[in-house]
């Protein structure tokens, strides 16, 4: 479409257009290229752990085209990773977070990057709730479906339905990781316990606290 556009405006008496792209790169799926409309992307403006938490989740496979088009890491560093990780002697993880640090710090700083891989080893590896989570008042036992659409935990009623039934969303009355339920009833109501969490798939945590 471009090249052809630099023929036609000659014709309109326009100058071309010059032009300049850049690769398309693939979503959190690995596959399809990311868009808001296959709810595999990462927001610009997302915050610094949750954007670190989505990048590392994304394939093995997918790793240096995101290096190679939203970072400065010289391509003759990616490309000895690229050895490295294929003869067994660099882990893929090590790559990950390096590529997940490299991104959160241009589209936030090095200190929220920095910040962001500390609260996800926290999560994931030492197995503990996040210490920095979104609060929300509950005055009275509310609709857990109502509450994800209305708190943007997800983009409708129906996906919240589909979340619950599937498994991916827990709740941790007590606000402890060893004390969880996975809820499963779309109807459920959730009660009003000050300190309680609410996970909403793998990376969305709420806590809640009595108005």
């Amino acid at each position: 479409n471009l090249l052809v556009g630099r023929e036609l405006q000659p014709i309109f008496g326009q100058p071309s257009q010059q032009i300049l792209t850049v690769p398309l790169i693939v979503g959190l799926d690995g596959v399809k290229k990311m868009g808001k409309s296959l709810q595999n992307f990462i927001a610009i403006n997302a915050p610094a752990n949750d954007m670190f938490g989505k990048l590392m989740s994304l394939p093995d496979h997918a790793m240096m085209s995101y290096f190679e088009t939203l970072t400065d890491v010289p391509l003759e560093e990616l490309a000895e990773m690229r050895v490295k990780m294929e003869d067994g002697s660099l882990n893929p993880v090590v790559v990950k977070r390096r590529m997940a640090r490299e991104i959160v710090a241009a589209f936030h700083n090095a200190d929220l990057a920095a910040g962001s891989e500390q609260a996800f080893t926290r999560q994931f590896s030492e197995r503990q709730l996040p210490v920095d989570m979104p609060e929300h008042q509950l005055g009275e036992p509310v609709s857990l479906v109502q509450l994800m659409v209305d708190l943007k935990l997800v983009p409708s009623r129906n996906e919240a339905r589909r979340r619950i039934q599937q498994g991916g969303v827990t709740f941790y009355p007590e606000g402890d990781i060893n004390h969880a339920e996975r809820i499963t009833d779309v109807e459920y109501m959730l009660p009003v316990l000050d300190g309680a969490v609410l996970k909403v798939g793998k990376l969305s945590y709420l806590k809640l606290r009595k108005a």
